[in-house]
């Protein structure tokens, strides 16, 4: 593991996460017998099942180890994945009640979490819901034991990973614009980049809408120029993005402002296959801003009093890009 995280930052400049198949809970497939057969579900017979039990002290103790030896050599990064409810327990001596509900695994999932965090405080964690697992239905409630000492850091964005274009255009993906409304709770999501447009608003769509981004898959020609440009352009503002507050004009203005620099970044877009011409009003405390001498570039404004216009003018599938300063 060393030489792996050494050769990964002395060629790429990068550190390394790993995608950690808890339970290899169906649809999922693993070898049940990489864990000790005394983690297994019991059914209401009392006969194992292949499927494993988190709240038992075996898989517990085991996942506690082998993660923390990963982290302790260098894994920064851990996506807990695979770790959908795997059906109630009826083993008594695991210590759980009998049969084993749907909270004693959310619960026994955060107490992995927590132990791996006492053993390695630094590393980051993203939880895919503890009940659904890889799905794009999220059952536990969003903010189930964020306010938890070393509690898990982000969770899983909804599965917008396998069509990502596409769950953009049919408003699917909408549904993360009201997310970073309600919650400050950063989301983690991994996006093939091959089924973007030439204005690269796939990619733009996620940069604002989530906060901890993952990236792959080469398109060709135009579009791959088109991504190019977007992160050339996104990682000079990458703070705004990750640790700014998320202000909300509609879903289809979506602001980030870092009050300590008095700034913000305005995403606008377009997913119609038409052009849009569009007007945008708001004050400066709407979005996190103090009064005072604005400046913006990217788009034409006027003040009206207290609040500022802003006249868009934005392509078919394309979004805008607003940079906005408070001296």
């Amino acid at each position: 593991m060393r030489a792996y995280v050494k050769r990964i930052h002395d060629e790429y400049g990068l550190k390394v996460s790993l995608w950690c198949a808890l339970g290899d809970v169906p649809p999922s497939y693993g070898d049940p017998g990489s864990c000790p057969p005394e983690d297994r579900v019991l059914d209401k017979n009392g006969k194992p099942t292949e499927l494993l039990c988190f709240a038992s002290p075996a898989f517990l103790e085991t996942k506690e180890k082998r993660l923390t030896e990963l982290c302790k050599h260098g894994a920064v990064f851990l996506m807990f994945d695979s770790d959908q409810y795997s059906g109630p327990c009826h083993d008594a001596t695991h210590g759980h009640a009998v049969p084993g509900s749907r909270e004693t695994h959310a619960r026994a999932l955060l107490e992995l979490i927590h132990r791996l965090k006492e053993h390695c405080p630094t590393a980051l964690i993203e939880l895919h819901d503890p009940i659904s697992g890889p799905s794009g239905i999220h059952y536990t409630p969003t903010y189930y034991s964020d306010a938890q000492p070393r509690s898990f850091d982000c969770l899983w964005a909804h599965e917008f990973m396998w069509g990502p274009m596409d769950d953009v255009l049919s408003r699917r993906a909408v549904s993360l614009y009201y997310y970073n409304m309600v919650y400050s709770i950063p989301l983690y999501l991994h996006v093939n980049l091959k089924s973007d447009n030439e204005n690269a608003l796939m990619f733009w769509w996620f940069a604002s809408t989530v906060r901890h981004l993952g990236v792959g898959g080469k398109a060709a020609g135009p579009v791959w120029e088109a991504q190019k440009k977007a992160m050339a352009t996104y990682k000079p503002l990458k703070r705004f993005y990750t640790q700014g507050a998320f202000y909300g004009l509609d879903d289809m203005v979506h602001v980030h402002t870092l009050a300590d620099e008095k700034a913000s970044v305005i995403n606008a877009f377009n997913l119609d296959e038409t052009s849009a011409e569009r007007t945008i009003t708001f004050r400066p405390e709407e979005i996190g801003l103090p009064k005072g001498t604005m400046t913006i570039e990217g788009a034409t404004y006027k003040q009206q009093g207290e609040e500022v216009v802003i006249d868009l003018s934005i392509p078919a599938g394309a979004h805008q890009l607003i940079k906005v300063n408070v001296e």
